[in-house]
């Protein structure tokens, strides 16, 4: 088994070369959307139906979003609870990125600091998270992992 964890600053993550990018985010998919708004020719009600209907994400999960690299999100946050985040759902979220990248053969994984971002949940309990799982892991697989700090 090769597992090498590497600490990047925030900043140098866009000039990693990586299969994968896991990026913190809540159960409504708002934290990564991006800050531009479209003009629509749908009708405002259809439109507001819409997004009323849409259902929210689970707390520890992923949702995978194909490009180059992948992003994977890594669903820690829920922004109804006045504790956003707790250390069950990122486990369970970092769990499930290291697992899809292994089984999908990724080999150069970059992961944000879950909790850490948009959340309290401090860098070195977040490392301590990583070491945990990448214990778990089995001794045939071979990856890097980038641990991107805060964003300041």
């Amino acid at each position: 088994m090769t597992v090498s964890v590497i600490y990047v600053d925030h900043a140098d993550a866009a000039q990693l070369d990586i299969d994968a990018l896991v990026l913190e985010e809540d159960t409504d998919l708002i934290l990564c959307a991006p800050v531009v708004l479209r003009l629509s020719d749908e009708h405002p009600v259809r439109l507001m139906t819409s997004l009323y209907e849409t259902q929210a994400q689970l707390p520890g999960t992923i949702v995978i979003k194909p490009g180059a690299p992948l992003r994977i999100l890594a669903i820690v946050h829920d922004l109804a609870l006045e504790v956003s985040t707790c250390a069950q759902w990122i486990a369970a979220a970092l769990h499930s990125a290291l697992e899809y990248c292994v089984g999908a053969g990724l080999s150069r994984v970059a992961v944000e600091t879950l909790g850490a971002n948009h959340g309290r949940f401090s860098s070195a309990e977040f490392c301590a998270l990583v070491d945990a799982e990448l214990a778990l892991q089995p001794s045939s697989v071979d990856l890097t992992l980038y641990v991107l700090a805060p964003q300041s």
